[in-house]
């Protein structure tokens, strides 16, 4: 049986019959633990102590952190979630290419999700197929000191039978290097969007086209693999049983083999949501290869579901690689265009970059 609760403290405990207490923070309570000290009777009589602690967390999360059109420039949008019923003041400390500079103060209404656009115009004119590291030192009124890293990706998708928006990323990316026979092949891609699909329109120039597989191992040979971050602004993974807004993390690979045009997922977030193997049922694709030319063309679309989203939006930012696998033979190594990484090597999400999904500048 409880008898008495004591708090140390602004908090305050209290029993409330023999078996719960009642807890009250004050509005203006600092974050942090604070001990209570139980006093209960036993059975026989016996006074009895025991301690446990009360847990008030910080107001202020970060739920993420991703690029933006911004008056038609660079910029970043910063999401936080307030879960205090007070206003929270934030201030923001912007590191990027060696310099240092302070934002004005936030405010952050209570009870609420806020975003935060950050202007990045000291970057100029961006190349889409590199990201900026860029450190937010985060210090708010009753926040630890937080520090964010993140490598930025000024690349878009368009949105499909409609002219770019003023200001609006690139949506192609050109990328080369040496392939199987030492001569240097090229890659150019094209990235489009509407409400049910993804769209990659990929060319590569490369003098042998060899592909000798028909399961999923085809990515030993001259083929493409795309892989897709539903929320690379975020950090937590994909669980079952979390919310929708967890990050999923999938991959394709897309060929032209002697069977036909093969499509075969190489990795899922969940066998049950999308299973690895065979996907051609699901995800659209056409390889056409032009030996005059010596150029091999990829046009692929990704049903949202099949990367793991239900419904995008305008301006969310996807995590995206691009593997162009090449080998030009048994006796020839295989080689790999990448744009970014984490698929040929460091095989990790966290290397990806990221498609800014365009329908005119993001709202800030």
């Amino acid at each position: 049986r409880l008898d008495a609760a004591q708090a140390l403290g602004p908090v305050a405990a209290t029993c409330v019959g023999n078996t719960s207490i009642d807890v009250r923070v004050p509005e203006t309570t600092t974050p942090g633990a604070f001990p209570v000290r139980l006093t209960g009777t036993a059975h026989d009589g016996r006074k009895q102590h025991s301690f446990g602690w009360i847990v008030v967390p910080e107001p202020l999360e970060v739920l993420g952190i991703g690029p933006m059109v911004l008056d038609h420039r660079p910029g970043a949008r910063l999401s936080v979630r307030n879960s205090s019923t007070l206003p929270e003041i934030l201030h923001v400390t912007v590191r990027l290419q060696g310099g240092i500079r302070e934002m004005p103060d936030v405010r952050v209404p209570g009870n609420s999700d806020t975003n935060i656009s950050i202007p990045l115009h000291e970057l100029g004119d961006v190349d889409p197929t590199q990201q900026v590291p860029l450190r937010l030192e985060l210090r708010g009124t009753h926040m630890a000191d937080t520090v964010l890293q993140r490598r930025l990706c000024f690349l878009s998708a368009a949105r499909r039978h409609q002219e770019p928006a003023e200001g609006a990323f690139p949506n192609r990316a050109a990328w080369s290097g040496t392939g199987s026979s030492g001569r240097i092949d090229k890659a150019n891609a094209q990235f489009e969007w509407d409400d049910r699909a993804l769209y990659i329109d990929l060319r590569v120039e490369d003098d042998v086209f060899h592909q000798t597989q028909t399961d999923g191992t085809t990515w030993r040979e001259d083929s493409v693999q795309l892989a897709f971050d539903t929320h690379p602004e975020c950090d937590a993974l994909y669980e079952p049983l979390a919310s929708v807004f967890t990050k999923k993390v999938t991959q394709l690979s897309i060929a032209r083999t002697s069977a036909g045009i093969q499509v075969w997922r190489d990795k899922t977030h969940n066998e049950g949501e999308l299973p690895t193997g065979r996907a051609e049922a699901s995800v659209e694709a056409q390889v056409e290869r032009d030996e005059a030319e010596q150029i091999t063309t990829y046009r692929v679309a990704i049903p949202w579901p099949q990367i793991g989203l239900d419904r995008p939006r305008p301006g969310q930012p996807l995590g995206i690689a691009v593997l162009v696998n090449d080998s030009d033979g048994p006796d020839t190594p295989r080689c790999g265009l990448e744009l970014f990484s984490g698929i040929m090597n460091d095989k990790s999400h966290t290397l990806y970059g990221s498609l800014l999904l365009e329908n005119g500048p993001a709202e800030p």
